[in-house]
């Protein structure tokens, strides 16, 4: 969810009281741009990437991220340091990169500013504020020097969704530098992100993705029997052979099951990497954890999964989900408690 700007203008005020104007300029550009004018040429910005994040030493106690308005957030270096590699780091910000954002929107911030200083609400002269904004050109905001010395300014902008998905990151990071191979489950209830976020965290540690909506049981399997078992309605069985058999192997041969038609496709191999990640309700299922090395849950809260889904397909899709399918995911949390042996949960 993102921030409004004067909530971002609050937080920033009291984190760092000792702000002067051009560190609040600062903040309104990149809240409204992002990072796009920073990666021009891409071998020269991971250059000065690299040189700055050799310089930064760690900090357990500095924040990860930062959020800054605009669906940006500044991920500090020394904090990602600790367990993240340069080149994830670089990727991320690299997939921060767009072209949002317009003079108008920036100069509305900069009045804002303005406003709020001139109320006591900011500690800083807002006429400083506006005068030097105007005064940018060409030129691109700097901070301060105080500001460097009283809190550094070693990060890198990063969208607010990439900022979300970074404890994750971490975690993987970490357990990608024990093992050469790293089973993920990403379980979370219905329009909990499962698949955004599995589509993320697949292209940032360039892993296989497997989407536990291949794996439901056709027709003929859903006996009164079978769905009285939590996470019943799940092919367990097919997705224990296909996904989870050699660990080591060099490749992974599975398929989709099509709902709609009620058929198994044609099966798809593709190179093993050294993450998988399995996506979707029922992936912690309690026949399926021992083969994960990292556990994520997703949590959302009742009123934004239904917005979700009424975005997602409308009354109609919404009246499935509450008749059939929440029902039998409510039922699976409630006896099998993935909660409890996730490493992390992540509220979206």
């Amino acid at each position: 969810m993102r921030l409004p700007f004067y909530d971002v203008l609050l937080s920033h005020a009291a984190a760092y009281p000792q702000m002067e104007a051009c560190d609040y300029v600062k903040l309104a550009y990149q809240s409204e741009f992002g990072c796009g004018h920073l990666l021009t040429d891409r071998e020269a910005a991971y250059a000065m990437f690299l040189e700055e994040w050799d310089a930064v030493s760690t900090d357990a106690l500095e924040p990860l991220t930062v959020t800054i308005g605009g669906g940006y957030a500044r991920l500090n270096l020394a904090a990602a340091k600790l367990c993240m590699p340069p080149e994830l780091v670089f990727s991320m910000f690299e997939m921060s990169v767009s072209s949002r954002g317009t003079k108008e929107g920036f100069d509305r911030k900069i009045r804002n500013m303005q406003r709020a200083a001139k109320m006591g609400i900011l500690p800083c002269n807002g006429d400083e504020i506006v005068q030097y904004a105007s005064t940018l050109g060409n030129q691109l905001p700097s901070h301060s020097a105080r500001y460097r010395r009283l809190y550094g300014a070693h990060y890198r902008l990063i969208t607010a969704e990439l900022a979300a998905i970074a404890p994750l990151c971490m975690l993987l990071s970490d357990a990608g530098r024990k093992a050469d191979r790293i089973n993920v489950a990403i379980e979370g209830r219905a329009a909990s992100g499962k698949t955004t976020v599995a589509a993320l965290l697949g292209k940032l540690f360039d892993g296989n993705v497997i989407a536990m909506d291949d794996y439901f049981l056709p027709t003929e399997r859903k006996t009164k029997e079978r769905l009285s078992l939590p996470g019943g309605n799940v092919d367990v069985e097919r997705l224990k052979q296909e996904v989870m058999g050699e660990r080591y192997a060099d490749s992974l041969t599975h398929a989709r099951f099509d709902c709609h038609k009620q058929v198994l496709l044609p099966a798809i191999k593709e190179v093993r990497r050294q993450y998988l990640f399995v996506e979707g309700v029922y992936s912690l299922h309690p026949e399926l954890r021992d083969f994960y090395d990292v556990k994520f849950l997703l949590d959302t809260d009742k009123q934004s999964q239904r917005n979700r889904i009424l975005e997602r397909g409308g009354e109609a899709l919404l009246h499935r989900y509450e008749t059939e399918w929440l029902p039998l995911e409510e039922a699976y949390f409630a006896e099998t408690q993935p909660e409890f042996v996730a490493d992390l949960i992540l509220k979206t």
